[in-house]
């Protein structure tokens, strides 16, 4: 018997819609840039060196759960793909 490979998201989609949430104007805090990704994080209370790893190795459930909250949203408006999963 295998376990299950827990389920990951595309970061992509997340990304798009950090973009909307967040317009440009709203992307300088204490005259530093922030990325769009990075005040999503900070909204979520996630550290932003999860960043680069979800980007890479794509986002887990409870993460997603968590950032598509953040965002108002409901994970299945960020990934469609949301209801497919078994948890």
């Amino acid at each position: 018997m295998t376990a299950a490979t827990p389920a990951r998201f595309p970061f992509a989609p997340l990304e798009r819609q950090a973009e909307l949430r967040f317009p440009e104007q709203d992307r300088e805090r204490n005259g530093q840039p922030k990325t769009p990704a990075a005040l999503l994080f900070h909204a979520a209370g996630l550290g932003r060196h999860l960043i680069s790893r979800w980007r890479r190795d794509g986002v887990p459930l409870d993460g997603a759960d968590r950032l598509a909250m953040a965002l108002g949203e409901h994970p299945c408006a960020v990934w469609p793909e949301w209801w497919d999963v078994e948890a």
